[in-house]
């Protein structure tokens, strides 16, 4: 999101590109947002999954992701079809943070 553009000509930006591109989904993951961005979102035929740890808005989203450890505890407002993904299996966590760690385990057998 451009700092120097307003919410409204930011929203505007990201449908028409989204049109233009022939896009399926839209992720939104900014603290800025508030429920209305995301209500126009699926009005325009979009698809939306919401990466949310504060609760603090209903959720239009087709799926929200929270990955904290206490998700689940948290009451989140969503649409009924609203997907939730909450708590750390969701985790995203970045490929070479896994082999990183098959190494360091590897490095300690071989000290054994």
């Amino acid at each position: 999101m451009n700092k120097d553009i307003s919410l409204k000509d930011d929203l505007n930006q990201l449908l028409d590109f989204s049109k233009e591109k022939k896009t399926d989904w839209i992720v939104t993951d900014h603290y800025g947002l508030d429920e209305s961005y995301i209500k126009i979102i699926k009005q325009n035929n979009f698809k939306v999954l919401t990466f949310d740890d504060t609760a603090q808005m209903h959720y239009f989203s087709d799926i929200v992701l929270n990955q904290n450890i206490n998700a689940n505890k948290l009451n989140i407002s969503t649409e009924k079809n609203t997907k939730l993904l909450l708590g750390p299996k969701y985790a995203l966590i970045r490929d070479e943070l896994f082999r990183r760690n098959e190494k360091k385990k590897g490095k300690m057998l071989k000290i054994y």
